[in-house]
């Protein structure tokens, strides 16, 4: 008897499925690898922006030979069930894959292995300009603090990834740090992935704002001189120069600050919570005023400690301080400020390095009214404003 090709399998399962089981879903043949064609519910995190059924690629990690046809035509039953019983998740279907997965490869190596690959790869990469943590410093603080949250004894694989973040709140700020560092951790494993991290990352709150609780600009540059501390007192500057937020200020290099026909910018290193970038002074007279440039910071001991517990050493000071408002203020006041200044909503949320939805929703609603009259008065007196049409 000739040996059947590929294809011959597939056409002859198929065959097999409409009947003996009545079944008319097919399997597909993509090389030598089975696939299912469904139409199903979006998949949580997809890179789709389709929000209802579609018809989805169902990749089963199996080759066309005689065992891999077998199992096919059992997860094509398997998913007529699932379905027929209104019992089909996504989360579902991958544990039922991962139950039956002796013969799959999409991906051998597990989450623990790739994680040990990672982690040389990552500490042999120089660290960047400015950078004031060492690669083994920021590997423990954040890349495993984050990756650790993964099943080590798992394949590793989308569905691992997507149940390790779906886990987490989407309005904690954990989720993105896991997004980030998971999706990067997936392209070093060169895997391809269908998860849409952007997505799956959520939108964090912000602690709201209580009404009467950010100073006037005034007020701000009052407390300046009144902190006793000289470290402190510049910390408190450039925060409140250039919306940094908490652990930042104890991250950057003041000797980056530069300035290019009066526009003054810090860098904020990579080891960071949302990464490098260049932080703006919207008041520019507060680099020179301060002497920013030369400013000393304080020597808080940041050696294996997660950004948020480095962050939580400046409120810390502020309390010791007796400051009359929590240091995150100076961030929130900053981004106030931007709005006055008529900054395009998207430039300030880059300068600020979130998202441009959340500063929209998060800080447009405490615009009061003598800023909103600032801003429209600052329209009405541009002489090259739109006029009114004349009869």
């Amino acid at each position: 008897m000739p040996r059947l090709t590929p294809q011959q399998r597939v056409d002859l399962a198929n065959k097999t499925l409409q009947e003996i089981y009545g079944i008319y879903t097919k399997i597909d043949l993509e090389g030598l690898s089975l696939r299912i064609r469904k139409t199903l519910i979006p998949r949580p995190g997809s890179k789709s922006k389709k929000e209802k059924p579609h018809q989805q690629t169902l990749v089963l990690g199996l080759k066309a030979t005689p065992a891999g046809i077998q199992q096919a035509i059992k997860d094509v039953c398997e998913l007529e069930q699932m379905l027929a019983q209104r019992r089909f998740t996504w989360k579902a279907w991958f544990q039922y894959l991962r139950r039956t997965g002796a013969l799959r490869s999409l991906f051998q190596e597990t989450v623990g292995e790739v994680i040990k690959k990672y982690e040389k790869h990552f500490l042999s990469i120089p660290p960047k300009p400015g950078q004031r943590r060492t690669q083994q410093q920021v590997w423990d603080t954040e890349a495993f603090h984050y990756l650790n949250q993964l099943p080590k004894t798992e394949v590793l694989s989308d569905e691992i990834v997507l149940e390790a973040i779906t886990d987490v709140d989407a309005t904690r700020a954990k989720r993105q740090k896991l997004c980030l560092w998971t999706r990067r951790l997936l392209e070093f494993a060169e895997l391809d992935t269908e998860l849409n991290f952007s997505e799956l990352s959520g939108e964090y709150e912000i602690p709201p704002l209580k009404e009467g609780e950010l100073p006037t600009e005034k007020e701000i540059l009052e407390v300046y001189y009144t902190i006793p501390d000289p470290e402190w007192q510049n910390a408190y500057g450039l925060q409140a120069t250039f919306g940094l937020r908490n652990h930042e200020v104890l991250l950057v290099d003041p000797s980056t600050i530069q300035g290019d026909n009066g526009a003054y910018y810090i860098e904020v290193p990579e080891n960071t919570k949302t990464g490098y970038r260049l932080a703006y002074a919207l008041y520019p007279e507060y680099v020179e005023k301060f002497n920013l440039r030369a400013a000393k910071l304080p020597q808080v001991n940041t050696e294996g400690k997660t950004l948020q517990e480095i962050g939580q050493e400046v409120t810390k000071a502020y309390r010791r301080l007796k400051m009359p408002f929590n240091p995150y203020i100076l961030r929130h006041a900053w981004a106030i400020r931007a709005i006055s200044f008529g900054l395009i909503t998207g430039v300030a949320a880059k300068f600020m390095g979130h998202n441009e939805t959340v500063h929209k929703v998060h800080y447009w609603r405490y615009l009061d009214k003598a800023r909103t009259m600032l801003i429209f008065q600052s329209i009405l007196d541009n002489p090259n404003r739109p006029k009114p049409p004349e009869l």
